[in-house]
């Protein structure tokens, strides 16, 4: 999801753009898409585990009319208890699709 996405912008500004990783967790009321925020877990490229503030998970609304914010979905597996233990609910995503902005220049 592009982050302060601005209608405004060129093909430039997208190639600079920031973006977070989000589930889209539910539609709510055919109005609104509810999304959990993830993070990239450290030491892991393609591995994301929700994104925590003051405790509780960053789950954010985003009205039906800002879906032009989402740039694409992303091949991804939920890792279980059974075989990943420390991984366990995270999300690897395929690194083949993931956008170049969250690959900082090496």
């Amino acid at each position: 999801m592009y982050r302060n996405f601005n209608s405004d912008w060129t093909c430039n500004d997208l190639k600079n753009c920031e973006c977070d990783v989000v589930e889209v967790l539910e539609v709510y009321d055919v109005c609104w898409l509810i999304v959990l925020v993830l993070a990239q877990v450290a030491g892991f490229e393609t591995v994301f585990k929700a994104k925590r503030e003051a405790g509780h998970d960053y789950i954010m609304g985003i009205p039906w009319i800002e879906l032009f914010r989402f740039s694409h979905q992303l091949p991804a597996f939920r890792f279980t208890e059974v075989r990943y233990g420390s991984l366990r609910g995270c999300l690897e995503l395929h690194h083949k699709s993931m956008p170049a902005c969250l690959f900082p220049l090496k």
